[in-house]
This record gives C-alpha cells, structure tokens and sequence, in this order.
C-alpha cells in the first residue's frame, strides 16, 4: 500500500554527530530518531519497513541531487524507530564546516517525506570533530563534572563563546525553550 507519511513528533535526536573511536578510521555516525505515522490516519507504522535517508545541501525538495543516501530495514515499534546513519554508506566525505545540510526520509516505495530535515548539531561535538578534541576525558576516564568539561573544550580549542552557548541557548533550543531559558534577556 503507498501511504502518504509523516513523522508525527519532533526528531527525537536529529542530528548527534560523534566521532567514533581513534581505530575506527574517518568514522563519523548520525543517529537519527523518529515517529513515521499514517499520514490520513495517524496509526503508527509497525514492524519491519525500508528507509531511505539521504543527506541533501538543500531543503528544496525539488533538489533531487543527495549528497549521500543509506538505505536501511528497520524494526518500528509504535512508529518509532532509531537509525545508526552512516555505518554502511561513509559520512566522512559530506561533512564540510559552515554547510547547511538536509536530511530527507522515504519510507518503502512512498514518496519522501517533506519538509526535509535540517541537520544540527551541538557545537562542542562539532568542536571535537575539527579540532581533534578528545570525548574519552581525563585520561581516558568519564569527566563528571559539567565545568570541568567546559574547560576542557576550550582548552581543546573550542571558543568560550561555543562552550558558553552549549551549555545554555543550545540545549534550550533543543527542548524548544529558547524562548523562556537559555541566555539572559529581558522577559526571561
């Protein structure tokens, strides 16, 4: 059946950018999450469905060239499904700093899904992926400590400005409260 699709919720996670470990050569992973719902109905789509994701330097969904496309079966359960992107088709090549880039979904043979996606990411992981700024912490153990971690980026090379935003406007805007918390204004 071809279903007119929707991803119903907010992407749970659209973009979190992590370098993988030092063995892993060039390996850059999204993981994406989200709701696929019937677009007329609302039912959640279950079980096993073929997803297309493909990485477009534009949200116009007339620009049919991408950048980059996995195709990947996944399990849905209630809707919801989460992707590991980049594990088959390598990201690496994509990514070049100060680009906006697209993420457009197709589910089975249907259409893909409109609007597209726009890929974010929190600056410090950013950061970590151009500067080389190790995420293992302190010799190889977990920093506990959200200050220290802090100082930690900028000593790395991130800027005070990002690691102060990180902290702050980023994550408000995240949750969608950016415009009650996360930096000082009036109103605020």
């Amino acid at each position: 059946m071809n279903f007119r699709k929707r991803l119903s919720a907010l992407v749970l996670c659209v973009a979190a950018i992590a370098a993988a470990p030092a063995s892993a050569q060039d390996a850059l992973t999204i993981t994406q999450s989200g709701r696929i719902t019937q677009f007329a109905s609302g039912a959640p789509l279950s079980g096993l469905q073929n997803l297309t994701f493909r990485i477009y330097a534009s949200a116009d969904p007339t620009d049919t060239n991408a950048l980059w496309e996995e195709a990947l079966t996944l399990a849905l359960a209630n809707g919801y499904y989460t992707a590991q992107l980049g594990q088959i088709q390598p990201l690496s090549a994509v990514f070049q700093p100060g680009t906006n880039y697209f993420l457009g979904i197709q589910v089975n043979d249907d259409p893909e899904m409109s609007p597209r996606l726009q890929l974010t990411a929190v600056p410090f992981a950013v950061s970590a992926l151009q500067s080389s700024i190790s995420m293992m912490g302190l010799a190889g153990r977990d920093l506990t400590s959200l200050p220290l971690e802090a100082a930690f980026a900028v000593r790395g090379g991130a800027s005070e400005k990002t690691v102060l935003a990180s902290l702050t406007i980023v994550p408000a805007r995240m949750m969608g409260l950016d415009d009650r918390i996360g930096s000082i204004e009036v109103g605020k």
